[in-house]
Protein backbone atom coordinates (compact mmCIF):
# COMPACT_ATOMS: atom_id res chain seq x y z
CA UNK A 1 0.00 0.00 0.00
CA UNK A 2 1.22 3.49 -0.85
CA UNK A 3 0.66 6.78 1.63
CA UNK A 4 -1.49 9.17 0.42
CA UNK A 5 1.81 11.38 -1.89
CA UNK A 6 2.51 8.00 -3.29
CA UNK A 7 6.08 7.05 -0.91
CA UNK A 8 5.66 3.94 0.19
CA UNK A 9 8.24 4.07 2.58
CA UNK A 10 6.51 7.04 4.70
CA UNK A 11 3.57 4.95 4.38
CA UNK A 12 5.29 2.05 6.00
CA UNK A 13 6.98 4.19 9.02
CA UNK A 14 3.77 5.44 9.68
CA UNK A 15 2.02 2.27 9.66
CA UNK A 16 4.51 1.15 12.22
CA UNK A 17 4.41 3.97 14.33
CA UNK A 18 0.49 3.71 14.39
CA UNK A 19 0.74 0.13 15.70
CA UNK A 20 3.35 0.93 18.01
CA UNK A 21 0.99 3.63 19.54
CA UNK A 22 -2.26 0.99 19.41
CA UNK A 23 0.12 -2.03 21.29
CA UNK A 24 0.93 0.81 23.63
CA UNK A 25 -2.28 1.59 24.50
CA UNK A 26 -3.66 -1.94 24.40
CA UNK A 27 -0.76 -2.61 27.33
CA UNK A 28 -1.52 -0.08 29.63
CA UNK A 29 -4.99 -0.97 29.95
CA UNK A 30 -3.89 -4.57 31.34
CA UNK A 31 -1.32 -2.75 34.01
CA UNK A 32 -2.90 -3.19 37.86
CA UNK A 33 0.33 -2.89 39.55
CA UNK A 34 1.45 0.82 39.99
CA UNK A 35 5.71 0.00 39.28
CA UNK A 36 4.37 -1.84 35.99
CA UNK A 37 3.20 1.74 35.25
CA UNK A 38 6.52 3.43 35.51
CA UNK A 39 7.68 0.81 33.61
CA UNK A 40 5.51 0.85 30.90
CA UNK A 41 5.73 4.94 30.87
CA UNK A 42 9.63 4.41 30.03
CA UNK A 43 8.58 2.01 27.42
CA UNK A 44 5.83 4.18 25.64
CA UNK A 45 9.07 6.85 25.69
CA UNK A 46 10.68 4.51 23.68
CA UNK A 47 7.90 3.77 21.20
CA UNK A 48 7.52 7.59 21.33
CA UNK A 49 11.54 8.26 20.19
CA UNK A 50 11.31 5.54 17.68
CA UNK A 51 8.10 6.89 16.24
CA UNK A 52 9.28 10.17 15.87
CA UNK A 53 12.70 9.60 14.43
CA UNK A 54 10.67 6.89 11.76
CA UNK A 55 8.78 9.88 10.92
CA UNK A 56 11.80 12.31 10.53
CA UNK A 57 13.33 8.88 8.62
CA UNK A 58 10.64 9.26 6.21
CA UNK A 59 10.73 13.01 5.61
CA UNK A 60 14.15 12.59 5.44
CA UNK A 61 13.58 10.09 2.17
CA UNK A 62 10.91 12.16 0.95
CA UNK A 63 12.93 15.76 0.79
CA UNK A 64 15.90 13.46 -1.24
CA UNK A 65 13.08 12.15 -3.26
CA UNK A 66 12.12 16.18 -3.96
CA UNK A 67 15.49 17.00 -4.44
CA UNK A 68 16.80 14.12 -7.17
CA UNK A 69 13.42 15.06 -9.32
CA UNK A 70 14.07 18.54 -8.70
CA UNK A 71 17.62 17.99 -10.26
CA UNK A 72 16.46 15.65 -13.16
CA UNK A 73 13.74 18.49 -13.90
CA UNK A 74 16.71 20.98 -14.30
CA UNK A 75 18.81 18.46 -16.14
CA UNK A 76 16.03 17.98 -18.39
CA UNK A 77 15.53 21.59 -18.68
CA UNK A 78 19.28 22.06 -19.36
CA UNK A 79 19.20 19.31 -22.10
CA UNK A 80 16.24 20.75 -24.14
CA UNK A 81 18.04 24.00 -23.85
CA UNK A 82 21.20 22.91 -25.85
CA UNK A 83 18.38 21.03 -28.05
CA UNK A 84 17.16 24.46 -29.04
CA UNK A 85 20.39 25.94 -29.58
CA UNK A 86 21.49 23.23 -31.34
CA UNK A 87 18.17 23.50 -33.87
CA UNK A 88 18.89 27.19 -34.06
CA UNK A 89 22.31 27.24 -34.95
CA UNK A 90 21.82 24.15 -37.62
CA UNK A 91 18.69 26.21 -38.90
CA UNK A 92 20.96 29.67 -39.64
CA UNK A 93 23.54 27.09 -41.34
CA UNK A 94 21.01 26.16 -43.63
CA UNK A 95 19.57 29.57 -44.16
CA UNK A 96 22.75 30.19 -44.93
CA UNK A 97 23.55 27.91 -46.87
CA UNK A 98 20.33 28.47 -48.89
CA UNK A 99 21.29 32.27 -49.34
CA UNK A 100 24.41 31.62 -51.30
Amino acid sequence: MVGADGDEEEFKALAFASECDSMFNANFRLIKNPNDYVILRREKAIVDDVNTELKGTANDFKGVTEDVGNELKGTVNDIKGVAEDVGNAVKKGWNWLKSI
